[in-house]
């Protein structure tokens, strides 16, 4: 029965009496118009990378990804249902074919959908996760069943002012018998029945199934040299049969492709550790039952095996899980330290310095060093929201989103130290002028040199043992703050000094101290020469906070627009 105001039509394929809008929505004249929520972008995506027009296979597992921008409120209470169907134009295919609905608890396919249970998963993201870290995680935490979840992924985006919220689901590609060659699938995301309802724009072609047998592959990676314990290690891609898995916070992966009989490349591998690659070997026998192997490549080590008890099919993939594998990871490790001057051992480091991040940043080795240094304070600033930096953690805690302690202690992972790589590195901490923001700090460099100390202007500054008790030889620490982002030699260093209670009269008492030109000459950072590696320091800023901020991304609540400070104060 109508209700009111709506018009009502009887169509002949068999399918449940539509409003005028729901039929309009499915007859295409004119053009391929899809309904369209203000606020809302949904697409196909494949590995969560936009598929665009390349086609997929049949069989082949992707995801229906649908964003909300609006603010609407997606919980574990909304109905959520995502439909899929197969483009037609009225003169030639009909109406747009029926496919699947993908139904959470508590909504309603609609007549003519194959109705696909799905429960619902929410998760929100923590300070600084991005939304693809968010499914990595899970996925890797449900190996066996994470393509029977609707995903919510809740974004605060403070840079926004107002959440934002992901609705991901998986389906495993089709072709149905009466659909033509080449089918183009769209689908529609519908929550609470109606009350938001968005098409993807983009179709989704899909081809004819490759030939093979489609398997499951899960385990966790660790890092082969960890600080203390196990670590695991997260954003490290896991590539086999042209599809490629990413390991969670967990250090979590899950795989699903389909792979040929005989032995097919495996690869873990990203910029910053030592690839480790594996070869996945199908072995089909006579009674149809699957034996698939992982094993090292090159050598005979296997690392996991499965046979299967029945013949694999596309709705049962042949499932392996494998024990943890340890992969060798480039990382700086260190201390952030105040690298102040004073008299004593070479050894001597400087004060350990808590709630500092260092930033690594890659640098384009094609071009010359000077032009990607920041040009100025904002472009400084700027530097830490870039894809592509690497923060530090606490050492050994690389999961903890924190800067480093009261031992100043810091490790940055995937620095690539591949022979002929270039990196900026930088320090930031608790503004001087404002301690709910951070700002990037000094880098300097400190070496030791020997001086003597004036206490008598006349005497000569030659060591002579008459005038040992005037001027004596000391071993200093100095401090060349221009090192790192000058262009120009650092011919000589001063060391600044502090004046307390001073006594006019008393002008021996002031020193002057200067190093050798000759030896204290340094080259810019392109050229940074050995004596200066592992001796770079960072000054504090005048203020102290003991807060833990993750300040890195424009995300966080404290990643207010920030400046380097200009003067520095010791702690």
């Amino acid at each position: 029965m109508a209700r009111y105001g709506e018009i009502v039509a009887t169509v002949s394929d068999g399918s449940a009496t539509l409003g005028l809008a729901g039929l309009l929505r499915r007859v295409h004249v004119f053009g391929f118009g899809k309904v369209q929520a203000a606020g809302v972008a949904s697409r196909w995506s494949r590995d969560l990378a936009a598929v665009g027009e390349a086609e997929v296979a049949a069989g082949e597992l992707v995801e229906l990804w649908s964003t909300l921008e609006g603010g609407e409120a997606v919980t574990a209470a909304t109905k959520v249902r995502f439909d899929v169907l197969e483009e037609d134009w009225l003169f030639t295919g009909g109406l747009d074919d029926q496919l699947v609905s993908l139904a959470g608890p508590g909504a309603t396919a609609p007549d003519g959908f194959t109705r696909l249970d799905r429960r619902i998963a929410v998760v929100a993201l923590r300070p600084c996760e991005t939304v693809a870290e968010a499914v990595a995680t899970f996925v890797g935490a449900n190996p066996a069943d994470f393509d029977e979840a609707i995903l919510v992924v809740q974004d605060r985006a403070p840079e926004l002012g107002r959440p934002v919220t992901h609705v991901i689901a998986w389906w495993r590609t089709a072709r149905e018998g009466d659909l033509v060659s080449d089918p183009e699938l769209y689908f529609v995301l519908d929550l609470d029945d109606a009350r938001v309802e968005d098409g993807c724009e983009m179709t989704l072609d899909v081809g004819a199934a490759a030939p093979g047998v489609l398997v499951r592959l899960s385990g966790r990676l660790l890092d082969d040299a960890p600080f203390a314990g196990d670590e695991p290690l997260a954003g490290v891609p896991v590539r086999l049969g042209g599809r490629t898995a990413v390991s969670g916070a967990d250090g979590r992966w899950t795989l699903d492709c389909r792979l040929p009989p005989g032995e097919s490349p495996m690869a873990v591998e990203r910029p910053g550790i030592d690839r480790r690659a594996l070869v996945a070997r199908v072995d089909q026998r006579a009674d149809g039952t699957v034996q698939l192997t992982v094993r090292d490549d090159p050598g005979p080590l296997v690392i996991g095996q499965v046979t299967t008890g029945e013949a694999p099919t596309d709705e049962a993939p042949v499932a392996l899980a494998l024990p943890d594998v340890r992969v060798r990871v480039h990382k700086l490790r260190g201390v952030v330290t105040w690298p102040d001057s004073r008299s004593g051992a070479a050894a001597y480091r400087g004060t350990p310095l808590r709630n500092r991040r260092v930033y690594v940043l890659p640098l384009d080795d094609t071009r010359p060093t000077a032009l990607q240094r920041p040009y100025d304070t904002a472009a400084w600033a700027a530097l830490r929201h870039r894809p592509d930096v690497l923060r530090s953690r606490p050492a050994g805690r690389a999961n903890e989103d924190l800067p480093t302690d009261l031992d100043g202690a810091f490790e940055v992972k995937f620095v690539n130290l591949a022979a002929g790589s270039a990196h900026l590195i930088w320090v930031e901490g608790p503004d001087a002028d404002d301690a709910n923001r951070d700002s990037p700090e000094y880098l300097v460099r400190t070496f030791r040199r020997e001086l003597r100390e004036l206490h008598d202007g006349n005497a000569p500054l030659q060591a002579e043992p008459i005038f040992d008790d005037i001027n004596r030889d000391v071993g200093r620490h100095l401090v060349d703050h221009t090192h790192n982002l000058s262009r120009d030699a650092v011919s000589w260093a001063v060391e600044v000094i502090r004046i307390v209670d001073w006594d006019p009269a008393a002008a021996e008492d002031l020193r002057a101290i200067r190093a050798d030109p000759r030896a204290a000459a340094k080259s810019h950072l392109d050229e940074a020469p050995a004596a200066a590696r592992g001796s770079s320091g960072s000054r504090a800023s005048g203020r102290r906070t003991g807060s833990s901020r993750g300040s890195c991304c424009r995300r966080c609540p404290s990643s207010r627009s920030s400046r380097p400070r200009t003067a520095n104060r010791p702690p």
